[in-house]
């Protein structure tokens, strides 16, 4: 059963924090009345009503811990490992070319911590476990198709990453299980972040290597290059909240 949360504005208010759509900006576990570090997303699918993010790299268990003591909130008791319960940490929905729904994908935690990442396909009326069958397609496409090929793309490693650049207003994209959907590339200036460790690096030469062909120029951004803790674009912006310093890159 999902805990009753109060309104988002009253979860704001209670966290420190701002409205942004359907989520709080607010200060992480320790951090500073400015900081804006942890967002915070109410969602039913989730047992306790909410899926957090830290930008700053915070202690998942201490980022949820935080927001249910500012929340008024009781300490769920933990379930059993048997029971297959998982937990949503994230949702995020992949439109083909004409704005239609194409695939799912949830970021899940499993009853052991283990992060898990299912797959859905759009049936025509409902979502469906799997794969959809046919190509697969980059995040946040109609975006993308609707830019001007002069515009710079940042490729990131995950949705995440993504949502969290648009918000800035860049072009950003991604792609499922890092598929380097080459043909949508085409006659484009690429930017790929890598995550800041060693399959990050690895899958970034990867989605250059599969692009430069087609691309009218590909470059790798190591934000992190002396970093092998897997620090990413969303931290980098986390202390770059106009996208200033990442513009300049």
């Amino acid at each position: 059963m999902t805990t009753a949360l109060p309104s988002i504005e009253k979860i704001a208010e209670l966290l420190g924090g701002d409205v942004h759509g359907a989520e709080v900006f607010c200060p992480g576990p320790g951090h500073s009345a400015a900081d804006r570090s942890l967002s915070v997303k109410p969602d039913l699918a989730d047992r306790e009503g909410f899926v957090t993010h830290s930008f700053a790299g915070d202690d998942f268990k201490a980022c949820r811990d935080h927001v249910r003591e500012k929340l008024g909130l009781p300490e769920l008791k933990p379930q059993q490992t048997s029971a297959g319960k998982w937990n949503v940490l994230g949702e995020y929905i992949y439109y083909d070319q004409n704005g239609e729904p194409f695939l799912k994908v949830r970021k899940c935690r499993d009853g052991t911590g283990k992060k898990q990442y299912p797959q859905y396909h759009w049936d025509g009326n409902d979502w469906a476990k799997g794969k959809p069958s046919g190509p697969k397609i980059p995040y946040r496409l109609p975006q993308l198709i609707a830019t001007p090929t002069t515009v710079q793309v940042l490729f990131c490693e995950g949705e995440k990453d993504a949502d969290n650049l648009a918000k800035m207003a860049f072009v950003a994209t991604t792609a499922s299980e890092g598929a380097a959907v080459t043909l949508f590339f085409e006659d484009r200036h690429v930017l790929i972040l890598p995550d800041a460790d060693r399959p990050g690096r690895a899958h970034a030469q990867k989605v250059a290597k599969a692009i430069h062909s087609v691309a009218a120029s590909v470059r790798i951004l190591d934000l992190y290059p002396d970093r092998h803790d897997g620090s990413d674009v969303s931290d980098f912006i986390a202390h770059d909240t106009a996208g200033v310093r990442l513009a300049k890159e």
